[in-house]
C-alpha cells in the first residue's frame, strides 16, 4: 500500500525529492525540514479542497500521520516524542520535530505531504552524534585519553574544549573522528565537543590530580605544627589509591594524603615528596619545608648591661627572605624596630624585656614569624655607687661627722659624771682606839 501511495505521488505533480542530512545530539532536539515552493502553495489555495496533510515515515516504520480532516496519528514507540505543526501547512511547513532524540533515532525518514492538489515528497536522513571517551571515568594526571565523534559527513568536524576551537600539537593528535589527549593536567578538565554541521556533541572530562601547585613551599616556626597537604581534587569511586611520602630521599612511615609534623623541629626542613598512585600513573608534589628558628648568643635570662646578639634564621632558605626584629611593646612611646636578620643588643635593659618578634618576608610577602622571650636580670647598686654624686656624698660626710661628735659629746659627758660621782662618795674610815682622825676626802 505504501508502495503504491508513493509511486501515486511520484507520478503526479509535485516536488523532487532531495536527500537532506540533519544532525542532533543525545538529549536534544532536531527538526526534520519538508517544505512546499510557493509556486506548489499558489496550486493548492487554488485547488478545490484547499487542506493540508503529511505522513512521515522512518527505515519503513510509520512515525506521524496528519489527514486533512486535522486528525494525528502517531506510532506507539513515538509517543509525544514527534510532533507536526498543522497551523503551518499553509505556509508549506510539513516538517517533522523530534524532542529528546536518541541513538535510535537515527536513521532516513521520509515525509509524502500534500497541500491542495499540490504534493511534495521529503527525504531525511538523521545522525545523532555524540562523543565517547576511552578510557572511561575519572583519568589521572599524566595518562591519556581518545575522544570518538560518532557523526560521519562530508564537512570536516571541529574539536571544542570550552567552546575554544583545538589546535593540533605534541598533546592533541587529531585523526578523522578522533582526538587523542596526551599528558592530561588540571587544565584539561572539562567539556569537550565536536561539531559537525552546526550539531555539537559533548562530553565531561574529569582529571584527578593533586590540588595546588606541584611545587609549594611553607615556612613554619620551630615549636609550631606544619601541615603538609597532598590532597586530591576527586574522590575516584573506584580503583585503589597507594601513597608514600619521603623527605629529603627517606621513606616515610605514612600512607594519608596529608602528613603532620608537631612540634616542628630544626631538622625537619627540608624537601618532601608526596607520591599518590591511581590505575598505574604516579600524581606527584614536592613541598619544601623551611623552619624559622632564633639563635641567642647567651641565655634566655640575661643579666642587665650585658650584650646580646639573636639571629634569626631559616632553615632550608635559599637566602631570599628579608627580616624585621619588633622589640616589645612599651608603656608609651613607639616599639623598638630593626632590618636584619641579627639584633644586636649592646647593653641589655630591663626595658627590652618581654616579647622579641621575628618577622620573615618572602617574595609574596610575610611568610611566617616567631616570638622569642627575653627576661632581664636587673643589676643590684652596691651602697658606694649610690653616692657617686657629690651633693649626696657631702651630706653623708655631714651626717657621719655630726654622728660621731653627737658620740663624743655624750661620751665626755658620761665620763664626768662619773668621775663627780666617785669624788663624793670616796671616804677614809679611822680606827676608834687611834689617834688619828676620820678624813673625808
Amino acid at each position: 500500500m505504501c508502495l503504491t501511495l508513493l509511486c501515486l505521488f511520484l507520478l503526479t505533480a509535485g516536488g523532487t525529492a532531495s536527500l537532506v542530512r540533519v544532525y542532533g545530539v543525545p538529549g536534544g532536539r532536531v527538526t526534520l525540514p519538508c517544505n512546499m515552493s510557493m509556486g506548489q502553495l499558489d496550486r493548492g489555495h487554488r485547488s478545490k479542497y484547499p487542506a493540508g496533510s503529511v505522513s512521515w515515515r522512518s527505515n519503513n516504520k510509520p512515525v506521524v500521520r496528519m489527514n486533512r480532516n486535522g486528525m494525528l496519528f502517531r506510532s506507539r514507540g513515538v509517543s509525544s516524542q514527534a510532533s507536526v505543526y498543522p497551523s503551518l501547512f499553509e505556509l508549506g511547513d510539513f516538517s517533522l520535530h523530534l524532542e529528546n532524540v536518541g541513538k535510535q533515532d537515527s536513521g532516513r525518514y521520509q515525509a509524502l505531504a500534500q497541500y491542495g492538489d499540490s504534493k511534495q515528497e521529503c527525504i531525511v536522513q538523521l545522525r545523532i552524534i555524540h562523543v565517547t571517551q576511552s578510557p572511561l571515568g575519572v583519568l589521572p594526571e599524566n595518562s591519556s585519553v581518545t575522544l570518538t565523534c560518532s557523526g560521519e559527513s562530508s564537512h570536516p568536524l571541529r574539536w571544542l574544549h570550552g567552546g575554544n576551537p583545538v589546535l593540533p600539537s605534541n598533546r592533541f593528535l587529531k585523526s578523522q573522528n578522533t582526538l587523542t589527549i596526551q599528558g592530561l593536567t588540571q587544565a584539561d578538565r572539562g567539556k569537550w565537543s565536536c561539531e559537525l554541521d552546526g550539531a555539537k556533541a559533548s562530553v565531561q572530562l574529569t582529571v584527578l590530580g593533586i590540588s595546588g601547585p606541584a611545587f609549594l613551599s611553607l615556612y613554619r616556626a620551630v615549636g609550631a605544627q606544619a601541615e603538609l597537604p597532598c590532597t586530591l581534587n576527586e574522590t575516584p569511586k573506584e580503583g585503589l589509591l597507594s601513597v608514600q611520602w619521603h623527605h629529603n630521599s627517606m621513606l616515610l612511615d605514612q600512607k594519608t594524603q596529608g602528613l603532620t609534623i608537631n612540634p616542628v623541629n630544626s631538622e625537619d626542613a627540608g624537601i618532601y615528596r608526596c607520591d599518590i598512585t591511581y590505575k598505574g600513573h604516579v600524581m606527584r608534589r614536592h613541598i619544601q619545608l623551611k623552619v624559622i628558628q632564633v639563635y641567642p648568643s647567651g641565655p634566655s635570662l640575661v643579666k642587665e648591661g650585658s650584650a646580646l646578639q639573636l639571629l634569626c634564621n631559616v632553615s632550608g632558605s635559599d637566602n631570599e627572605e628579608t627580616y624585621v626584629w619588633t622589640g616589645p611593646d612599651p608603656a608609651g612611646g613607639r616599639r623598638y624596630k630593626q632590618h636584619g636578620a641579627v639584633l644586636n643588643l649592646p647593653a641589655v635593659q630591663t626595658g627590652d624585656m618581654g616579647v622579641w618578634n621575628c618577622s620573615v618576608y618572602g617574595k609574596q610577602g610575610l611568610v611566617g614569624q616567631l616570638q622569642y622571650i627575653l627576661y632581664v636580670h636587673a643589676a643590684q647598686v652596691s651602697v658606694f655607687a649610690a653616692f657617686s654624686s657629690w651633693p649626696v656624698y657631702v651630706t653623708f660626710l655631714l651626717i657621719i661627722l655630726l654622728v660621731l661628735g653627737l658620740i663624743s659629746a655624750i661620751s665626755w659627758h658620761n665620763r664626768r659624771r662619773r668621775l663627780l660621782h666617785l669624788l663624793a662618795r670616796t671616804t677614809i674610815d679611822v680606827p676608834s682606839g687611834s689617834s688619828l682622825k676620820k678624813v673625808e676626802v
